[in-house]
């Protein structure tokens, strides 16, 4: 999302590149238009430069296959109902960083990692292991497209939908 509440800093990004120049990354920030689009993209391109991409008004249709070109899928939001975003990455078999709270823990199951979202250090340390280990990387790919597939397909919610309608005409007379 291009919200400074919800994309991942670029102060933060900044932080890991001067730290650990070393480990490639280019940070893709894709949503829509928000009244401080602009300011977000001038912060990100003047301390990231050639390590950042904005795709503002990427189309929706897209979404898919830059979720299957990327590594890692960072939700810098503290808190969120369930986020549409969150589902499409982890079922597009991205490892997802996340805020350390039930709702997103809940929502990525043994895909995500937990972190303090609201701790510079504890990002930095998030993304940078999982940007220097791809065997991890690829269990966590693999077990976030499970889950999502498990918990969130159209098939395993219309089956519960079913399974909640037959319990409550269960207690019919």
């Amino acid at each position: 999302k291009t919200s400074r509440d919800e994309s991942p800093s670029a102060v933060t990004m900044a932080a890991l590149r001067a730290r650990h120049p070393d480990v490639p990354f280019v940070l893709v920030v894709a949503g829509g238009r928000e009244p401080d689009t602009d300011a977000i993209v001038a912060e990100g391109t003047a301390l990231l430069g050639e390590h950042v991409r904005f795709l503002v008004r990427h189309p929706r249709a897209r979404i898919p296959d830059l979720c299957r070109a990327a590594d890692v899928f960072v939700l810098a939001s503290l808190f969120e109902m369930m986020p549409i975003a969150l589902l499409e990455a982890a079922a597009s078999g991205l490892p997802c960083i996340v805020n350390d709270e039930p709702t997103l823990r809940w929502m990525t199951g043994a895909g995500g990692v937990p972190t303090a979202m609201d701790d510079r250090e504890a990002v930095i340390t998030a993304v940078r292991q999982l940007l220097i280990d791809p065997v991890r990387r690829a269990t966590l790919a693999t077990a976030a497209r499970a889950h999502a597939v498990a918990d969130f397909s159209e098939e395993s919610i219309v089956q519960r939908y079913l399974a909640y309608y037959d319990a409550v005409m269960a207690d019919r007379p």
